[in-house]
């Protein structure tokens, strides 16, 4: 072969593909659940939890309980996502509504 790189790129890509494909664990997704509950509580704390996050949680935990892992691990990647997302819109919201307000 000219180019044993290209070789070793595609094995290294079916690889990863294959990983992949192997499914999450139920404690990845109980991982997934603690983290999103925490960053859900720190964003209520900052009084901007947003109402999506719990649904998610509970949806996740549905799920696993049923066996459905796979599910399971996206939904609770769902939830850890939005409570995220939820924690630096009020970090951000902390000084941005000054802006509008006081538009400076």
């Amino acid at each position: 072969m000219k180019h044993p790189l290209a070789l070793l790129g595609m094995v290294s890509a079916l690889t990863l593909s294959s990983m992949a494909w192997a499914g999450a664990s139920a404690d990845e997704v109980e991982d997934l659940l603690a983290r999103a509950a925490a960053a859900h509580e720190q964003a209520l704390a900052l009084e901007h939890g947003w109402a999506v996050t719990e649904p998610f949680m509970e949806q996740a935990r549905q799920a696993l309980a049923d066996g459905n892992v796979d599910a399971a691990h996206e939904l609770a990647q769902r939830a850890l996502l939005t409570a995220e997302k939820s924690v630096a819109q009020a970090q951000s919201e902390a000084e941005a509504w000054k802006g509008r307000v006081l538009g400076s």
